[in-house]
């Protein structure tokens, strides 16, 4: 494991990763491939035109990557994460019969977000989706500071994450199925200690506007924290300046 991966998250998702996308889509009825594609459609905005070289963070099983395959099919993709299991889903995935050639192409490598195995000023949109709350809170200024250093200039970077509705009624209720409700029934299908975790990742996340600082902080252009699905899950923006900036 790696030193600065948070404790005992590459076992824990070792366990879920056979189940990781069912649960996902269950448990957010089928929004998460939604809130996945929005950032996508936001990166290629962001960028103004399609990019040639586009890196995953914390892929997982790889939806992203074979999203942005899809959605960009003359792009380079890589996918990192720092569990194999996942990566073994990933692949197999990719490697099904009748999946689109593009997605054979996609690149798989083990890595952290706080430590990207990549050249400098190399690719154009870097995403971290559901995974930047499981890079350890004394590792995430690194993590965005590899990510301004990987991107040209003119890049995007994309942390889409879970998070807390605005509105005090319904963040209540959330907070309630955070801690009871969705361990309880991951644990129908995987380890409970998974999802009582990642339930605790949840509430444990700064704020959005903590998250925002944290993008000027590395050096990027920070949009404002954008709220989906009421605030159930927030994506935060950042683009690296242009040389004449």
């Amino acid at each position: 494991m790696e030193q600065n991966q948070k404790p005992h998250t590459v076992a824990l998702f070792t366990e879920v990763a056979p189940k990781y996308e069912f649960l996902n889509a269950v448990m957010t009825a089928g929004l998460d491939r939604r809130w996945r594609q929005s950032m996508l459609n936001i990166c290629e905005s962001a960028l103004g035109r399609r990019p040639d070289s586009a890196l995953d963070l914390a892929t997982g099983t790889g939806d992203v990557a074979r999203m942005m395959a899809t959605r960009w099919p003359n792009t380079k993709v890589v996918g990192t994460d720092p569990t194999a299991a996942m990566l073994v889903v990933a692949k197999n995935k990719a490697g099904l019969p009748k999946t689109p050639l593009a997605f054979r192409r996609i690149e798989w490598r083990e890595g952290v977000a706080e430590r990207i195995d990549v050249p400098n000023e190399s690719v154009d949109v870097v995403t971290i989706a559901f995974g930047f709350r499981n890079v350890a809170e004394a590792q995430r200024q690194k993590a965005a500071e590899e990510a301004l250093r990987v991107l040209r200039p003119g890049g995007v970077f994309a942390i889409l994450e879970l998070g807390l509705p605005r509105a005090k009624i319904l963040r209540g209720v959330y907070r309630f199925l955070l801690r009871y409700g969705m361990p309880r029934f991951a644990g129908l299908f995987a380890p409970r200690a998974a999802y009582d975790y990642l339930a605790q990742s949840i509430l444990d996340f700064p704020m959005p506007e903590n998250v925002k600082k944290m993008l000027s902080r590395a050096g990027f252009l920070a949009f404002a924290p954008r709220p989906m699905s009421s605030g159930m899950t927030w994506l935060y923006l950042g683009k690296k300046p242009n040389r004449d900036v």
